[in-house]
């Protein structure tokens, strides 16, 4: 069976399909915070991190690489807790980290505006004018956040494999078309979609640790190679493909491939 990747905006009802949706297929439910639980305790860098995150990108930049550093811990929880399928995730953007794994089925479900006033007239004591500018203004932070962070627009449809609208359906008639799609023969694991997501695992491991050790380097995966960009010169480029090959270890199946930029000024 396929992982099955929701994003949803505030107050779309994707938590509700999402955990209906996982106890009808007999998955786990996986969430944002339960899968970045560990990072976020304690004290420490890490937790600097997380917390300069939850500020917002000013924060986040004032720190030595550290839009880098926190999209590369976000990134390898995410994709440790999805390598062995069986699971619905819900939350923002994680569809981004899955490119290429065909047995993924990512889902984007957009609130019913009515039902989203509704509830923060209700919840917060709000007037519908004061509701719907407050509901904007989170639209915008998402939005800004998401922009800053990966470069992508949430709204695209052409990020997402299916596009559900809560002002047409219920809750348990989402679930039921979220089940149908999952069967379908295109979204099953395949050696070679099984192979792409351990790859991506791999990469993301690689990426975490030399985010902690070298700036301005990214690692992505292109076939069966770890593909890794770095600035500097030649002796620069040597030393970062010698301490890939130590992170990858006797894993020879894989390929390194570097490609050298010029340094920055």
């Amino acid at each position: 069976m396929p992982l099955i990747i929701i994003s949803r905006g505030s107050e779309s009802h994707g938590e509700k399909v999402a955990g209906k949706l996982a106890l009808k297929l007999g998955y786990q439910c996986l969430c944002r915070e339960s899968v970045l639980k560990e990072s976020v305790r304690g004290d420490g860098p890490r937790a600097d991190l997380f917390r300069a995150a939850a500020e917002g990108p000013p924060a986040l930049d004032r720190m030595d690489n550290g839009k880098e550093k926190y999209l590369a811990y976000v990134r390898k929880a995410l994709l440790d807790s999805l390598e062995k399928d069986n699971a619905v995730y819900h939350g923002l953007a994680a569809h981004t980290f899955v490119q290429g794994v065909s047995h993924a089925l990512k889902v984007r479900i957009n609130p019913d505006r009515d039902q989203r006033l509704a509830g923060k007239t209700s919840l917060e004591g709000f007037g519908a004018e004061q509701a719907l500018k407050s509901l904007r203004r989170r639209q915008a932070s998402h939005r800004d956040w998401y922009s800053y962070l990966l470069g992508i627009d949430l709204a695209d449809p052409g990020h997402y494999d299916l596009v559900i609208s809560m002002h047409t359906m219920t809750v348990d008639e989402a679930v039921e078309v979220i089940t149908e799609a999952a069967q379908r023969a295109c979204f099953q694991p395949t050696e070679t979609s099984r192979n792409r997501m351990r790859m991506l695992c791999l990469a993301a491991r690689v990426q975490l640790l030399l985010a902690e050790e070298t700036p301005f380097v990214k690692v992505a995966v292109e076939d069966d190679d770890i593909t890794v960009s770095t600035e500097g010169y030649w002796k620069e480029a040597m030393k970062v493909m010698n301490r890939v090959e130590q992170i990858i270890g006797q894993d020879r199946y894989v390929g390194i491939k570097v490609i050298l930029k010029a340094p920055r000024n």
